[in-house]
């Protein structure tokens, strides 16, 4: 089966870069090189701000998602049983 993502498009595409490149700059100011979180008052703080935005996005991401979903897809009330066969194949061939 084959697997699609979504095209971002131009302004996607500078909403990528820029997340990566806050995510980037904290990685350099507040990650050990091991991974591990510099402690200190300040690293905390930016450590809450920072989760702070990445929850704004997250929640924006996820309006914009359900507004897509409201707008374009529909719930089938009554979903069908898989038959086995793609529609205009035919019926039963036994």
């Amino acid at each position: 089966m084959s697997q699609y993502t979504i095209k971002p498009g131009r302004l996607g595409r500078r909403i990528i870069r820029a997340y990566k490149a806050v995510e980037n700059r904290f990685v350099r100011a507040f990650l050990q090189p091991d991974g591990s979180l510099r402690t200190g008052a300040v690293g905390d703080k930016v450590v809450r701000a920072y989760k702070r935005v990445e929850t704004a996005v997250v929640n924006r991401y996820k309006g914009i998602e359900t507004a897509f979903v409201d707008a374009f897809l529909e719930k089938k009330t009554n979903p069908e049983k898989p038959s086995g066969h793609f529609p205009g194949q035919g019926g039963d061939r036994s």
